[in-house]
């Protein structure tokens, strides 16, 4: 399948800073990709010169085969068949649910924007709501209708500016994945861009983190959590800690908590120093083994309790327990370590 949409190396500034510099990715019809990274990292820009709102320096975008941004030459954004879902929703609020929606279809007859607006109601549950105002309507129902005045016009990409922000955090996922739902049953090509990686984890089939203006990995969410390609990534996506340690052989490493042999081999010098990347998975609860730690902090999690555990040598790591599984601040539990996918970096 040919790409629907294509960067090539596109640099965007705002006057003297650089604000992306050589971002280049592939979209291919129907996926679902996310642009992930902090504040000020460049993710923002990306989407609004895909839009046509930011002019391109260097570089390409190509939509359809076709090219729409390059050095001298910006198609305008109206031109471009993209839908976009912004932070604040935009919704226009003298228009009813019915108004807001059939916006962007002005073109129709009458009929045709009755129809589609009544199966875009359809599509995002919203059925019988399409009288109401903005202002009668929760914060997710106001996304919601973001999202269908979005998909009306049947654009060739949805494109997303951290649509969920001003949601609370159960909504905010809830929806993500409720979004990922409609654009797959739509067959819609979705870019989201986000600071919060369970929005990304939710949505996205592909994941680019970015920093400083670059896309350092490119990636499935799998694998961006369990083999990250940068310390940056690591330290970004999740949670967990880094134990000093020296590596024995290309594929074993010998720390504080014991010699981990894990499922990558690195070309490092035997004895090389190295920090090796613990998750909270990678430490398991059990209170036959022999390895004792302190608990020192707890964060109920409903299902599960998040430990910051101290080790016997003053270290710290963090650990996930069913939580059945309460243990007291100050209290010794056992642990033991299954490091499936081992992750270091050279001191």
């Amino acid at each position: 399948m040919s790409d629907l949409l294509e960067l090539k190396n596109i640099e965007c500034r705002y006057q003297q800073h650089v604000a992306v510099q050589d971002v280049s990715m592939h979209v291919k019809q129907g996926a679902l990709i996310c642009l992930l990274g902090p504040s000020g990292c460049g993710k923002t820009t990306v989407l609004r010169a895909i839009a046509g709102f930011e002019p391109v320096l260097n570089g390409e975008i190509i939509l359809n085969g076709v090219t729409i941004s390059r050095p001298g030459y910006t198609l305008a954004p109206e031109q471009r068949h993209l839908g976009m879902v912004f932070q604040d929703y935009a919704l226009f609020p003298h228009m009813d649910v019915n108004a807001n929606i059939a916006f962007g279809l002005r073109n129709l007859p009458a009929g045709s924007r009755k129809e589609i607006t009544a199966r875009m109601l359809e599509v995002v549950g919203l059925q019988g709501l399409g009288g109401r105002y903005p202002h009668e309507l929760s914060g997710g129902q106001q996304q919601r209708v973001a999202l269908a005045r979005a998909l009306a016009p049947r654009p060739a990409i949805i494109l997303m500016d951290e649509p969920f922000s001003n949601l609370d955090v159960d909504m905010r996922e809830r929806l993500s994945l409720e979004v990922r739902d409609i654009l797959k049953s739509q067959g819609t090509t979705g870019i989201l861009v986000t600071h919060d990686q369970h929005e990304a984890f939710a949505l996205g089939d592909q994941i680019g983190v970015m920093h400083e203006g670059r896309i350092l990995q490119w990636d499935t969410p799998y694998n961006l959590y369990h083999e990250p390609a940068s310390r940056f990534v690591a330290d970004f996506i999740g949670q967990g800690i880094f134990l000093r340690g020296t590596l024995l052989t290309p594929d074993t490493v010998q720390t504080e908590i014991g010699v981990i042999k894990g499922n990558r081999a690195y070309d490092w010098p035997s004895g090389a120093q190295v920090d090796l990347l613990v998750r909270p998975d990678d430490i398991v609860h059990d209170d036959a083994a022999p390895m004792r730690a302190e608990v020192i902090q707890k964060a109920f999690k409903g299902a599960e309790i998040m430990y910051t555990l101290r080790l016997p040598t003053g270290s710290k790591v963090l650990s996930m327990f069913p939580s059945h599984h309460n243990h007291a601040i100050g209290e010794q539990v056992g642990i033991k370590i299954e490091v499936d996918h081992m992750v270091a970096f050279r001191c």
